[in-house]
């Protein structure tokens, strides 16, 4: 792994889960480390680890789906700081439901937590790192952007980020800048990510447990993925799966279905099925209900 003395880093999502990860495991190589997310506590934690490690650390508390407050962040850093030399997007959080459980609020808050933040951050701190001509994004994905999945605003969200991913690639191929695009297999233990989107483990397809990561095994391969200039990281099984995935859609699509548990065993409500069990049971169908809780806080995973 390279040694990042005197560079900069600024990761979202910061005071959870793999944001926190990361930027732990950014200051450990040297890096002085910005962290950001919506709630202040979990960050000061994060810059006080950090701090008493003897790194460099600050943290940017504020609502990464608020275009002004990342306005702002941009200014702040741009002004006390200059051009970052690493920037990691882990914010975003986001439940499994399928299409009647989610609500269209829902559904928004989290291509917003996901999507829109990344967004917004890239968009307004790549300029100093342009003119400079040197740095790296590390976009915390998801291989449920292709897996099958019924988690429809989950899933499409994480379209989102592989897409933004594949367009920066593409934009920025004849400059310095480095594009890392991560697909996390399930870390163990798990991350808050979970505690704030309850019932999302249980949601996981069975056979995606096979093969998981500690939060720094993820950190170790993004660090050596930055170091030799690499685009993409995720587990070996699921590399080895993708490009097989278009050829086998039907089967696979079988498959998948088969992973879930059943909505009686807090599996997702699944369309037609519901529909006609609520239709035998009382001769009218009627609107699913939520299942879990409401939308957790944003957070890296």
């Amino acid at each position: 792994m390279a040694d990042l003395t005197g560079q900069l880093a600024f990761v979202t999502g910061g005071g959870h889960g793999l944001g926190r990860a990361m930027a732990i495991g950014l200051a450990r190589q040297g890096a002085e480390v910005l962290v950001a997310s919506r709630r202040p506590g979990p960050l000061l934690e994060v810059v006080q680890e950090i701090e008493a490690a003897g790194g460099r650390a600050a943290a940017f508390p504020a609502d990464l789906t608020d275009l002004e407050a990342v306005r702002e962040i941009s200014r702040q850093i741009t002004e006390r700081y200059g051009a970052l030399d690493i920037l990691v997007l882990s914010a975003g959080g986001g439940r499994f439901l399928s299409i009647e459980e989610t609500s269209p609020e829902e559904a928004a808050a989290i291509m917003a937590s996901r999507y829109l933040s990344a967004f917004y951050v890239i968009r307004l701190l790549i300029g100093p790192m342009l003119k400079r001509n040197r740095g790296r994004i590390v976009i915390i994905g998801s291989s449920f952007a292709w897996l099958h999945s019924f988690n429809v605003a989950y899933k499409a969200a994480a379209h989102a980020l592989f897409g933004l991913a594949q367009s920066l690639e593409t934009d920025l191929y004849d400059t310095n800048l480095q594009v890392l695009y991560v697909e996390p297999p399930p870390i163990r233990p798990l991350t808050t990510f979970f505690v704030h989107n309850p019932g999302t483990a249980q949601r996981l397809p069975a056979f995606y447990w096979r093969f998981t990561w500690t939060a720094d095994q993820l950190v170790a391969r993004v660090l050596a993925a930055m170091a030799s200039g690499r685009s993409y990281v995720s587990h070996p099984l699921v590399r080895l799966l993708r490009p097989l995935y278009p050829l086998m859609a039907g089967p696979l699509l079988w498959f998948s279905r088969r992973q879930f548990p059943s909505p009686a065993d807090g599996g997702p409500i699944s369309g037609w099925r519901q529909s006609a069990a609520e239709t035998a049971s009382d001769g009218a169908p009627a609107e699913a209900e939520p299942a879990l809780s409401s939308l957790g806080e944003p957070s890296g995973r």
